[in-house]
């Protein structure tokens, strides 16, 4: 009688089952996140070209890009989290709501057929979901962006015969810094 090992080196069609049932699950409870994709760098201030693609890191002695370029198209995704309270910072003078950010889980498979490649630090992510429509100015409504910081495969993320399917973001919010002028835009236009 053989050994009975739930490992295989190859995708079977029960990795195809359990994948296919993973990403209904996200799709079906999970909410919209509209991804600005990450392409690159500009190589100067004048927004003309575009730096040596997503991998390139503009200054190595910070390890950041400042003068970031995204992609036009807007790229529509569902990915699931878990709402938490707002904390709130008691130690210093007044009431402080603690910086949030979030971690959000997609499936892995669904990105690499929207984007192209799974989501990456650099990227922004939209929510429409927490879009804020009670203004104190009665304003425009304004959705959430948040930049993605770090990314991996989280640990429920693995089924029975190990291998992974999901794909799991931290998130911080994103500040309005020449960053992010794709999609923030400079300020110059009303819409801005």
């Amino acid at each position: 009688m053989p050994r009975l090992s739930l490992w295989n080196q190859h995708k079977t069609n029960d990795h195809n089952f359990i994948d296919n049932l993973v990403g209904e699950s996200i799709n079906a409870g999970g909410t919209g996140v509209f991804v600005h994709k990450y392409i690159g760098t500009y190589k100067d201030d004048t927004s003309s070209s575009i730096g040596s693609g997503d991998t390139y890191i503009q200054d190595v002695l910070f390890l950041e890009n400042r003068d970031r370029k995204y992609d036009q198209n807007i790229y529509e995704l569902r990915g699931a989290y878990n709402i938490a309270d707002p904390e709130f910072d008691l130690t210093q003078f007044g009431l402080f709501v603690a910086d949030q950010g979030l971690s959000m889980t997609f499936h892995m498979n669904t990105i690499a057929e929207v984007l192209g490649r799974r989501l990456m630090p650099g990227d922004v992510l939209e929510l429409p979901h927490l879009r804020d429509d009670l203004l104190l100015d009665g304003g425009e409504a304004v959705n959430r962006f948040f930049v993605v910081g770090d990314a991996g495969r989280p640990a429920e993320g693995y089924d029975a015969r190990w291998w992974p399917h999901l794909w799991k973001v931290k998130l911080a919010n994103i500040t309005d810094s020449p960053e992010y002028r794709d999609i923030l835009g400079t300020g110059a236009e009303a819409d801005d």
